[in-house]
């Protein structure tokens, strides 16, 4: 199956992607296709939050595991965190700046034949990061 997700940058201008990807892509892959999607360079730490309405944290998948009890980006896919159209995920990168994006399942399709995924259908505004060196 094929996941329809929005993702929106949050801050105060339209910045955001929607994106199409396999539901079997794990969040380590998924976290790289944010970055190049919204072209940053991506040498800081990241992590996913499951979410619930309100946006409020619930449960962090961290990029790197520094603690055993916590599920990591490499093992778990995107269809056990998305399970519901609307289900969300919050976003951070680079802990230091606390670059949030909001990542909301919009839609669950069949794959397009000769359609190569992950796909960017469409892309509004551009970001300038800060850096944190």
């Amino acid at each position: 199956m094929i996941y329809r997700v929005r993702i929106i940058f949050d801050n105060d201008k339209d910045i955001l992607r929607d994106i199409e990807l396999k539901s079997s892509t794990n969040l380590e892959k998924f976290h790289k296709i944010i970055l190049e999607s919204f072209g940053i360079v991506g040498n800081e730490l990241a992590s996913f939050y499951k979410s619930n309405e309100k946006w409020e944290f619930i449960h962090e998948i961290p990029l790197v595991n520094f603690d055993n009890e916590l599920e990591s980006m490499k093992s778990l896919k995107i269809d056990s965190l998305l399970t519901l159209k609307e289900s969300k995920l919050l976003y951070v990168y680079d802990y230091l700046n606390l670059n949030t994006f909001f990542i909301e399942l919009v839609e669950v399709c069949k794959a397009i034949p000769n359609t190569k995924y992950p796909n960017i259908i469409f892309s509004e505004g551009e970001i300038s990061l800060k850096n944190s060196n």
